[in-house]
């Protein structure tokens, strides 16, 4: 009984571990998109081979404040509940925008980030061997954006001795206001269904859209 106990805590105390380090770096790789450079239009793009732009060409307007804090939305000991909140987090086209006249498909870096992250958490949870090699390409994604970022907000380090329910607050960023980049998803996926329905690629009831 007392080894089954000492194993139950210590097994708790690793999930632990993990969904801390998991919500960090979730809200670090908010920080790192957020903190780049409203790209500015230079021409209109043809879209056609190189002739693409560096970003999205999006207007994210005023920066706005994230208080970053803890969460047990995410906690790994709790599947089902964690997987619906990765659900919400996607966006409309899972991240892929089509841009230009044949609408070419692009895939949003954040998107890219976060799907790494939800993968991870996945992995974690299910420990399958078998996809180690695509665990090992978003661990060295993650590890490359977080030195591009280089992130030098001055933390209190005090995290692991907090109690996440109770005291959840922690460091403050500016950001760009995500939102603005969801609804754009959203307005894209519209988009390029009526371009598929006008060019009879599909038909209209084949995916009906949501708004």
């Amino acid at each position: 009984m007392l080894v089954s106990t000492s194993c139950s805590v210590i097994t708790l105390s690793i999930l632990s571990i993990i969904s801390i380090t998991w919500s960090y770096t979730f809200l670090e790789f908010i920080h790192a998109f957020t903190s780049r450079h409203t790209p500015q239009t230079v021409h209109n793009y043809s879209f056609q081979g190189n002739d693409i732009p560096e970003m999205l060409q999006l207007d994210f307007g005023a920066f706005i404040q994230l208080d970053a804090e803890e969460t047990v939305h995410f906690a790994l000991n709790y599947p089902s509940a964690s997987e619906n909140e990765w659900l919400k987090s996607e966006p409309y086209g899972r991240g892929v925008i089509r841009l230009g006249p044949d609408k070419r498909a692009f895939l949003v870096s954040i998107f890219h980030q976060l799907h790494c992250l939800h993968y991870l958490e996945s992995e974690i949870r299910n420990g399958n061997k078998t996809h180690w090699p695509h665990l090992q390409h978003c661990l060295n994604i993650l590890r490359q954006w977080t030195l591009c970022q280089a992130d030098i907000t001055l933390e209190q380090g005090s995290f692991m001795s907090k109690n996440f329910t109770a005291d959840r607050w922690g460091d403050q960023y500016t950001c760009r206001d995500w939102n603005i980049l969801y609804d754009e998803m959203k307005k894209n996926w519209i988009e390029f269904y009526r371009y598929r329905v006008e060019k009879g690629i599909i038909k209209v009831m084949d995916e009906p859209v949501i708004v």
